[in-house]
């Protein structure tokens, strides 16, 4: 089995060593003992992060930190590995981690002749495969295991269908228990059990503002967002325009029942500004909408939106070219 070793440098007040070596087994960093780095600080969580080989290259990934875990000056997502480059930077509190690189030890050849005195030698003789038997190709012996993907807020499962973003060797809930529990490896995996059950329902609790945005949102929450601004939604309306609609709702909401907001409003819904004349000595207004071939079905939905915007009070007349 090949040997990675990461070289990271480190650089930050009070620190013991200014240069880390990384293996196949990982570490983590945080401020209590049972930490492979432990930094005492008060911008450093008791488990802060951890960086560990997979597919590879070395990830970093954030335990859901106080002060949260900076990588390229940007903050990563808890529970959401990144993978590192030679370069990087990882920014946990006053302290820098700079990934220096990797470097893989390749596993020692085993030997093709055992010595003669031996006394496994002449079983080795006795077990060797027919000759008909094809060797393995040397190639498919040491053609590595794909890389992993970026592991996302959500999306689809792993091929062995172990949740994504959790970790397999120890959970990360350790963090919330007294020191003294970090240290133990069964309670570590057996919060794992709890940790994979509940991590969807974690996964859209952290991504719930996606939800909300009506560049990101499903397709079935948009009228479901519409309705908060009591919205009329005509039927057949494209996804596309329901979300243009919906990105100036809280714009909309504002100016409803004023000319501007149904200008707007109607140019949106139809992809033409429609030509509002309000008289001078009535509460009345005269819209002109340019929709090219008329019908009673076209008219009836103008007029049901007009209905649904227009102040309770005022008049109008429709004229539909």
């Amino acid at each position: 089995m090949e040997e990675p070793r990461g070289t990271f440098r480190l650089t930050g007040p009070n620190i013991q060593q200014d240069e880390i070596t990384v293996t196949r087994e990982g570490l983590t960093v945080g401020r209590v003992p049972g930490s492979d780095v432990i930094l005492i600080h008060t911008q450093i969580s008791r488990r802060h992060l951890r960086i560990m080989w997979q597919g590879r290259q070395f990830w970093v990934e954030d335990l859901d930190s106080r002060n949260g875990t900076w990588l390229r000056d940007r903050r990563l997502q808890p529970h959401q590995a990144e993978p590192l480059n030679p370069g990087d930077t990882i920014r946990a509190g006053p302290y820098m981690f700079t990934f220096v690189g990797v470097q893989v030890d390749e596993p020692q050849p085993v030997p093709s002749r055992l010595p003669e005195e031996s006394i496994l030698q002449s079983v080795a003789r006795v077990l060797r495969p027919p000759s008909n038997v094809p060797e393995i190709s040397r190639i498919e012996e040491q053609a590595p295991p794909p890389s992993l993907p970026s592991l996302p807020q959500s999306g689809p499962p792993p091929a062995d269908g172990y949740p994504v973003g959790v970790p397999r060797d120890r959970s990360t809930w350790l963090q919330y228990l007294p020191g003294i529990y970090g240290e133990h490896e069964f309670i570590g995996r057996y919060l794992l059990i709890f940790e994979s059950l509940l991590a969807p329902i974690m996964w859209m609790r952290d991504n719930f503002t996606m939800c909300m945005d009506p560049q990101s949102a499903p397709e079935d929450w948009l009228y479901w967002i519409a309705g908060w601004f009591d919205l009329l939604i005509i039927p057949d309306l494209s996804v596309e325009r329901l979300r243009a609609i919906l990105d100036e709702a809280g714009w909309l909401f504002a100016r409803r029942g004023t000319r501007a907001g149904m200008e707007r409003l109607f140019e949106l819904y139809f992809g033409v500004k429609p030509e509002i004349v309000e008289s001078e000595d009535s509460p009345h207004f005269t819209m002109r909408l340019a929709l090219g071939d008329d019908s009673l079905q076209t008219r009836t939905l103008v007029e049901r939106l007009i209905e649904s915007q227009k102040p309770a009070f005022a008049g109008y007349t429709l004229e539909i070219e």
